[in-house]
């Protein structure tokens, strides 16, 4: 309890050395006055003070009692009412699912209508649309009856001369293939015609080489030996005909001077060779076995075939160009024909060739009542369950809350603090309420 300022005194004498000591009594004596009264009044505005506390302290101790007694009572109704409630929250649930199940229902009629609606008005666009393009080129043939006569001539002539083509080129292709079969067949009969040729030829040498191996063999003369030593060329020839002109024989060859050769124009290296085969004439060779008879494939090349094929085919001319009656025939003959007269849907070629959405809508309406989609039904899955249970039991117990003029939040904050003194109460501390009651 605060007694307000305390009096100053001087304790030191320094302070009060110059002062009258009655006058030092007298300060002294205002001073405890003033602190008299000072104290007198603040024992008043204590009392004051104390008053209003107790009361406001009762006031809230009041209030605590009520608010504990009406969570009591608050949660015993709920605890009473558990079953009850989870029968209900069953029952909600069974109801919103019977709801889902009609919403189900529903929604899916509406949708397969909707479906078979939309089907039914595309196909009347898709059909719509075909009777409109067809009258569009109604109308336009119509429109066009020269060009059209003129395009069926046109391609009547391009169909003729097509075919007379594709005629020209299957006679030009068979006229390269007879020509080539008949090259082959030429060359193959010339190729046997030379065979037969060699194959006699062959004939003859061998029968030669059978009389030339019966044949006696005497001895060489002159002019097989220069035949030897200087072969086919025409100096040995020359050479041979000097000898016999000067009766040059073998014998002679064997006496004759290096000068004599000179004289006949024989260099002396085939004077020598002359005069030793002369001394000693050579050995008769063994008669040369016959080639062997010619193959026939060495005459009838494939190769050589095809090439006288490919030169077969090459021979014959391309065909000329071939031509056909002139376009004005054909467009006569056309006119010619009796043209028939073409329906026209005059108010389908006027319009646009595809059909709008609104149009559809309104030549194909939904005749069939609409379906009517129930409200969305509920969740009633287990937060939905849970959630239903306190509702119902919020629901059943709100008449007490409001007879006790208390709210759900006035009830958790007089949780609160009691869970806050029991701690503190297991700890030891003094709480509000304990310095309340003090």
């Amino acid at each position: 309890m605060a007694l307000g300022p305390r009096p100053i005194f001087a304790p030191f004498k320094e302070y009060l050395r110059d002062v009258d000591s009655k006058a030092v009594l007298l300060f002294r004596a205002d001073a405890l006055e003033a602190a008299q009264r000072q104290l007198g009044k603040e024992s008043v505005d204590f009392k004051l003070k104390q008053e209003e506390v107790r009361r406001v302290a009762g006031e809230q101790a009041s209030a605590a009692g009520g608010v504990a007694k009406a969570a009591q009572d608050y949660y015993q109704r709920r605890r009473d009412l558990a079953e009850v409630a989870q029968a209900h929250a069953d029952e909600e649930m069974a109801s919103r699912r019977a709801q889902k199940k009609e919403y189900d229902g529903a929604k899916k009629e509406a949708e397969k209508r909707r479906k078979d609606l939309a089907k039914r008005r595309k196909e009347w666009k898709d059909e719509e649309k075909k009777l409109r393009l067809d009258a569009r080129d109604a109308a336009k043939k119509r429109g066009t009856k020269e060009a059209r006569m003129r395009h069926t001539a046109t391609k009547r002539r391009d169909q003729e001369l097509t075919a007379a083509q594709a005629r020209a080129a299957r006679e030009h292709q068979a006229a390269q293939t007879a020509a080539g079969d008949e090259a082959f067949r030429r060359y193959g009969e010339q190729a046997n015609e030379n065979y037969q040729r060699a194959l006699a030829a062959h004939v003859l040498v061998v029968e030669r080489a059978q009389a030339a191996a019966a044949a006696p063999q005497g001895p060489p003369t002159a002019r097989s030996l220069v035949g030897m030593f200087l072969g086919d060329r025409g100096s040995a020839d020359a050479i041979s005909v000097l000898m016999e002109a000067e009766d040059v024989d073998l014998s002679a060859l064997c006496i004759m001077a290096p000068e004599d050769f000179a004289d006949l124009g024989i260099a002396p290296a085939l004077a020598r060779q002359l005069q030793a085969a002369a001394i000693n004439p050579p050995r008769a060779a063994a008669a040369a076995p016959p080639p062997p008879p010619p193959e026939r494939s060495a005459f009838l090349v494939r190769a050589d075939a095809v090439a006288a094929k490919k030169r077969g085919k090459s021979s014959v001319k391309p065909p000329a160009s071939v031509t056909v009656r002139p376009l004005a025939a054909y467009v006569d003959e056309e006119r010619a024909k009796p043209q028939p007269e073409l329906e026209v849907d005059e108010a389908r070629a006027a319009l646009p060739p595809t059909p709008t959405e609104e149009e559809a809508i309104e030549h194909v309406p939904d005749g069939a009542a609409d379906v009517i989609l129930p409200a969305a039904p509920r969740p009633h899955s287990k937060q939905g369950r849970e959630k239903a249970v306190e509702t119902y039991l919020d629901d059943e117990t709100k008449y007490i809350l409001k007879d006790a003029k208390v709210t759900i939040g006035d009830i958790n904050a007089y949780k609160r603090r009691e869970r806050e003194r029991k701690k503190k109460a297991k700890k030891g501390v003094a709480t509000d309420d304990d310095l309340d009651e003090a």
